[in-house]
C-alpha cells in the first residue's frame, strides 16, 4: 500500500484489517475493505522508536521497535569530562537495539490518510485475508464456553453444555468438558471427562477421562441390564484451526467390569464465512448415555479481535432428545421413558 505523506517499511495483515509502519515512528491501523481496494482508516499511533516490524504473540499484535542510546566510552574523571589519551582503544560504537513492545491502544495522534493499494496487491491481499480467517493463528489462554438448549416436544426439557480449559504456549491444551447435562421431568442424563493433549494451529489430538450415566446396557448377556454410574474414556479429534475452518470428532467409551463398549460420539464444524462470522454444525448422541441433539448456529464475534479477550455469541436451531434406550428414542415404545423435539439454543465462549 502506499500512503501520501507515508512510504510504509512495515505491515501485517491480521483478521478484521492490517497493521503498517510508517518511518517516525508511526503505525497506521486499517480495516478490512469491504469492497477492494480499499482500505479504511482507523486510527494512526505515535511509538517511541523507528518500526522495524510486527508479529503475534499470545494472542496480541507486537510491533518491534529500533532505538538509538547513547553510552559513555570513558570513566568519569574528577573533571568529569577528560578526553581519553590518544592511543587508547575505544568500545565499538553503540548499534540500534530492537525491543518489542505491544501494538498501541492510546488515543490516536494526526491522522495519516492511506491511497487505494494497486490491483495486484490487492488481490494478494484478498488471498492473505482469506487465508488468515480459514487458519488463524493459534491464541494461547483461558477458554470457556457455556450452552443452553430448550427442547420442545411431549414434554419440554432443558440440555447444557459446559466446557473449560487452558491452552499453553507450547502446544499443549488442558480442558475439562461437560458435554450433556440434560432434564426432563423426572428424566435426567449427563457425563463429563478431562482432557490432554496436543493442540497446534492445524492438528489437536486429546485422550480424556470421566464419568457418566449409562442406562439399560442390555448386550452384556442374555438377560442383564445396567443402569448406573460408569468410567469413561474418550479420544478427541480435530483438523483445522480453533478459530477458523475445522471438524472435530468425539468418541467416547464406558468401562463396566473390566468390559469397554460404545457410549457417544459428537461431531462438531466450523466454517469461516465473514469477518468475525461463523456457521457452526454440530451433532452428538449416544444409545448407551441416551441423548441424541443437532442444530445450526451463526457464531458472532462481540467483542475483540479473535486474540485474548474476545468473546463469541452462537445462537442455534435444531432438535434434541434424551430417553433411557436407542429403541425408545426411534420408535417411542414407552412414551414415558424417551422425550425429544425442535430445539432452540444460545452459547457463549471467550478466549481470556
Amino acid at each position: 500500500a502506499a500512503a501520501a505523506g507515508c512510504r510504509p517499511v512495515a505491515s501485517r495483515l491480521v483478521p478484521g484489517g492490517a497493521w503498517v509502519g510508517c518511518p517516525g515512528g508511526v503505525v497506521v491501523r486499517l480495516d478490512a475493505p469491504t469492497d477492494p481496494p480499499g482500505y479504511r482508516f482507523r486510527a494512526s499511533y505515535r511509538v517511541a522508536g523507528e518500526v522495524e516490524g510486527f508479529f503475534v504473540h499470545r494472542g496480541r499484535v507486537w510491533v518491534e521497535l529500533v532505538r538509538r542510546e547513547a553510552v559513555a566510552l570513558t570513566e568519569p574523571s574528577a573533571a568529569h569530562g577528560a578526553a581519553p589519551r590518544l592511543g587508547d582503544p575505544l568500545p565499538p560504537a553503540p548499534r540500534p537495539r530492537p525491543v518489542a513492545v505491544p501494538a498501541p491502544r492510546d488515543a490516536p495522534i494526526t491522522r495519516v490518510e492511506m491511497a487505494p493499494p494497486p490491483m495486484a496487491a490487492s488481490r494478494a491481499y484478498r488471498r492473505e485475508l482469506r487465508r488468515a480467517r480459514l487458519a488463524p493463528e493459534r491464541v494461547a489462554g483461558f477458554v470457556a464456553q457455556a450452552r443452553a438448549m430448550t427442547f420442545l416436544g411431549g414434554s419440554a426439557g432443558v440440555v447444557g453444555q459446559v466446557s473449560a480449559g487452558y491452552r499453553f504456549e507450547a502446544p499443549v491444551a488442558f480442558e475439562v468438558r461437560v458435554p450433556l447435562m440434560a432434564y426432563s421431568r423426572d428424566l435426567g442424563v449427563g457425563y463429563g471427562t478431562a482432557h490432554l493433549g496436543w493442540d497446534d494451529q492445524i492438528f489437536g489430538l486429546s485422550v480424556g477421562y470421566g464419568l457418566g450415566r449409562v442406562r439399560e446396557v442390555r448386550n452384556f448377556s442374555a438377560d442383564a441390564q445396567f443402569d448406573g454410574y460408569a468410567s469413561l474414556l474418550s479420544v478427541s479429534v480435530r483438523l483445522g484451526a480453533r478459530e477458523g475452518l475445522h471438524v472435530r470428532v468425539d468418541n467416547t467409551l464406558f468401562f463396566i467390569e473390566g468390559q469397554g463398549r460404545y457410549a457417544a460420539s459428537e461431531v462438531a464444524m466450523q466454517f469461516p464465512i465473514a469477518e468475525g462470522n461463523y456457521l457452526v454444525m454440530h451433532g452428538a448422541g449416544g444409545g448407551p448415555i441416551g441423548h441424541g441433539y443437532g442444530y445450526l448456529g451463526l457464531r458472532r464475534r462481540v467483542r475483540g479481535e479473535g486474540g485474548r479477550g474476545s468473546v463469541f455469541l452462537t445462537p442455534a436451531i435444531g432438535g434434541a432428545g434424551i430417553f433411557n434406550n436407542i429403541e425408545d428414542f426411534f420408535f417411542f415404545g414407552e412414551a414415558d421413558s424417551a422425550r425429544a423435539g425442535f430445539a432452540f439454543s444460545i452459547g457463549v465462549d471467550a478466549i481470556l
